[in-house]
């Protein structure tokens, strides 16, 4: 004999939907054990699981309890998420796919590619290898999805944790707001202040970067720049220091997404001996200064940030700018 109506069960759980629950919690009918199986990772604390307990067994036996191994979370992979090589920590800015090949890439900072080949998301999963590496003169990098299946890449990025989605890429104006995302400062915004900046790291210079002000720290490197829907580059370098003193930083622009600039970048790197890490430099007086990726070992370049008095300062007088890598 059904207990409980399946009427009744949807009652129960439109109910638990209206509860301001933690997340990783998950609920839903299951029709054969004849209840609503609401799953609470281990140890289940929070106020907002404790909440959602409290509700469920309200309902009596029309609500089982089941506890699971870990919160539940999306598989799915994005612009601004972590990406590892051999310890150094960096962030994926944009995927893309030559229709030719029907390859998908990330687009990274080249200064990241340039420490590693084999590359993995935070949880160990597999992205792929280095497909593509320049920096300096560009700061451009690609690494090919080696199982697009299970990676599952997404057009769009990590927004405060919620997907935006990434349709194009046409370049805001002066003073035009934008954001960036990265595996070190989630999503900052600021404005884009100069283009077609040079900057001079102390591994080389590169060319054509916008200056803006958003927050960058190492570990952003390579993180997405974006205006709404539009991609506006992948962080290079920044100034050192914390983001609480004024100044600027660079991006990359976002010719990234192109498949023709990806399968050019391809084609310069083919033939061309493994890329050797930069040793790090300490800053110079009134210099640049790449970024470096999290884990410090070797060099990779970020958005540029460049720090100084809270006034507008002439280039040259610039507090020292790094890469973002860790």
């Amino acid at each position: 004999m059904v207990r409980h109506s399946l009427a009744r069960l949807d009652q129960v759980k439109a109910a638990l939907d209206r509860v301001r629950a933690a997340t990783g919690t998950s609920w839903a009918v299951d029709v054969q054990s004849n209840a609503v199986v609401v799953d609470v990772p281990r140890p289940g604390a929070g106020s907002g699981t404790a909440t959602l307990l409290a509700k469920a067994r309200s309902f009596g036996s029309a609500v089982r309890v089941a506890r699971t191994a870990g919160a539940v979370s999306t598989q799915a992979f994005f612009g601004g998420q972590a990406i590892l090589t051999g310890g150094s920590r960096c962030s994926a800015g944009f995927i893309t796919r030559v229709p030719a090949s029907g390859n998908q890439y990330v687009v990274t900072a080249g200064h990241c590619t340039n420490i590693g080949t084999n590359w993995t998301t935070s949880s160990g999963q597999t992205i792929g290898a280095t497909a593509a590496s320049r920096f300096p003169g560009d700061d451009f990098g690609a690494i090919r999805i080696a199982n697009p299946a299970a990676l599952q890449p997404q057009d769009g990025v990590l927004n405060n944790g919620a997907f935006q989605d990434i349709t194009g890429s046409t370049r805001v104006a002066v003073n035009a707001t934008v954001c960036k995302t990265g595996s070190t400062t989630g999503t900052t915004c600021g404005r884009v202040l100069q283009y077609n900046t040079t900057v001079n790291y102390p591994q080389g210079t590169v060319f054509g970067l916008t200056t803006t002000n958003v927050c960058t720290q190492p570990g952003d490197s390579g993180g997405s720049l974006f205006a709404g829907t539009q991609a506006q580059g992948v962080t290079s370098g920044g100034t050192v220091g914390s983001c609480s003193q004024a100044g600027f930083r660079s991006f990359l622009p976002t010719s990234g997404r192109d498949p023709a600039r990806l399968r050019a970048a391809a084609r310069l790197t083919r033939g061309r001996g493994a890329a050797r890490p930069f040793r790090p430099e300490a800053p110079r007086s009134g210099g640049l200064k790449p970024e470096w990726p999290t884990s410090g070992s070797k060099t990779g370049r970020e958005g540029l940030v460049g720090r100084g008095p809270a006034q507008p300062v002439p280039h040259r007088a610039l507090a020292t700018i790094r890469l973002l890598r860790v």
